[in-house]
């Protein structure tokens, strides 16, 4: 996102409205490598983002706007949903507002 509020053209993910943008960028090829196997390598096996309740809500509504498969959990403290990104690579959205 640019100081003007306008969304990146390859930004694939908005976090909320107005103040977060994640950028998930296509590899320059046409034959990428999978992403490794996180049991078999030292790698990030995902990235979390906090939210407040009405943003973990209308997280839940995109991914179904756009078809993107998720799961959601109750830890009993908090709520997550967790879904993939492109890549394979695990992405959380929390909330401790439950």
């Amino acid at each position: 996102m640019n100081r003007s509020g306008e969304i990146h053209p390859r930004c694939c993910v908005r976090v909320t409205p107005v103040y977060t943008c994640l950028a998930l960028f296509a590899a320059h090829t046409t034959d990428p490598a999978t992403a490794p196997d996180p049991d078999r390598t030292l790698i990030m096996k995902h990235l979390a983002f906090r939210v407040d309740r009405d943003n973990f809500s209308s997280a839940q509504n995109r991914l179904r706007k756009h078809n993107i498969a998720f799961t959601v959990e109750d830890h009993t403290v908090s709520h997550s949903i967790y879904f993939q990104d492109p890549s394979g690579y695990r992405l959380e959205i929390t909330t401790w507002e439950i």
